[in-house]
């Protein structure tokens, strides 16, 4: 697993983000992401392809994107420790099926 992980909900529900839930490989969310709404959406125009930034639509996507990023894969048979009953939708999003 990458770490250190933060994973919160999106401030703006995905509107500059890009999705609802959102993992950053830090301890503390980076200022700008969350700010106000032109600093935010400066912020992700600027950082939304940064390796240690990821979204999803569940906390365990924003998790597995993040991981994909980092080029760190979770063995399907492990539970994500985030969401419950969430492996296939993210076993999907990874196979991109």
């Amino acid at each position: 697993m990458v770490y250190p992980i933060t994973i919160i909900r999106a401030r703006y529900a995905g509107t500059y983000e890009g999705n609802p839930w959102l993992a950053f490989h830090a301890y503390v969310v980076p200022i700008g992401a969350t700010d106000s709404d032109i600093e935010c959406m400066e912020w992700w125009d600027k950082h939304r392809d940064d390796p240690d930034v990821a979204g999803g639509i569940t906390p365990c996507a924003a998790l597995a994107e993040l991981e994909r990023r980092h080029m760190f894969f979770r063995p399907a048979s492990e539970q994500c420790p985030f969401d419950q009953g969430t492996t296939d939708k993210v076993n999907e999003i990874r196979e991109g099926t």
